[in-house]
């Protein structure tokens, strides 16, 4: 068996427990979200506490009393883009870009051959991955989330600007 081939078929095998891994998260993901609602709302239904108060996150919300509907830990909306990166809730962004790079290397769809299902695969994973890193980038670097909104307006020579200015070459 040549390199090149032996290199391929180790790269297939990563990608392949790459996508089981996302798929598996993904799966975790769509299964939990309906199943916490219907008991809570069973559990609303069926024990009622009074008015319910939407729970915040923040450091002046009161305690909740054991057994009420809001003391269920409430779900870290990103807790799912964190998964895809194999890190627990709350890492840090040094820890998230680490792991970006890693799956990102490992799903790179030009280590299979050109229109391959390999490559397909690759492709959809790669797009999963920068997905979720983008979510938890805006979340844990507002600056890199704000160099996102700036809008520049670029003028050649000669082309006048909105406000009727001609740019200088």
């Amino acid at each position: 068996m040549s390199i090149p081939e032996r290199f391929y078929r180790i790269a297939r095998g990563k990608l392949g427990e790459l996508k089981e891994w996302i798929d598996r998260v993904d799966t975790e993901y769509a299964a939990d979200p309906s199943g916490r609602a219907a008991r809570e709302l069973d559990e609303a239904v069926s024990n009622p506490v009074g008015p319910v108060v939407n729970p915040v996150r923040s450091a002046s919300a009161a305690p909740v009393a054991p057994g009420s509907i809001n003391s269920q830990p409430i779900p870290d909306p990103l807790g799912y883009h964190y998964r895809i990166f194999g890190l627990q809730p709350g890492a840090d962004f040094a820890a998230v870009e680490e792991s970006y790079r890693k799956l990102i290397a490992r799903a790179d769809p030009s280590r299979f051959p050109l229109g391959s299902d390999d490559a397909a695969k690759a492709a959809d994973i790669r797009s999963r991955i920068e997905t979720s890193f983008r979510a938890l980038r805006d979340e844990l670097d507002p600056t890199a989330r704000r160099f996102d909104r700036l809008e520049f307006d670029f003028v050649g020579p000669g082309e006048s600007t909105s406000d009727g200015k001609t740019a200088q070459a």
